[in-house]
């Protein structure tokens, strides 16, 4: 008889296990690929961050300016001519700032 009730407090506790286990699948979808990672940047580097520059130049917010600095810095650091990205990320970044600037409208 104690076996008979061990055996829906095991099956409710399997189950509970392989319901959550599948969490990590669904974060590892989310996750952008480099190219994708790169196109996103240069979206943002395009018309994104010139109108914030011109917000921060017009409310004379320094702090603001510096890190959006700092930030093209970086994005240069990893697409310009000599940057860490590959190629295919280079040429996905480049092409969004094109489409981006493109389509900007501050």
């Amino acid at each position: 008889m104690k076996n008979l009730l061990k055996l829906p407090v095991l099956l409710l506790a399997m189950m509970l296990v392989v319901s959550c286990g599948g969490d990590s699948k669904k974060e590892e979808e989310k996750k952008l690929s480099p190219v994708e990672q790169a196109a996103a940047d240069g979206e943002r580097a395009g018309c994104a961050w010139e109108c914030e520059m011109e917000a921060a130049k017009k409310a004379d917010d320094r702090t603001t300016g510096e890190k959006l600095f700092n930030e093209r810095d970086a994005l240069e650091a990893k697409y310009g001519e000599k940057g860490s990205a590959s190629d295919e990320e280079k040429e996905a970044f480049m092409k969004a700032v094109k489409t981006a600037m493109g389509e900007c409208s501050c």
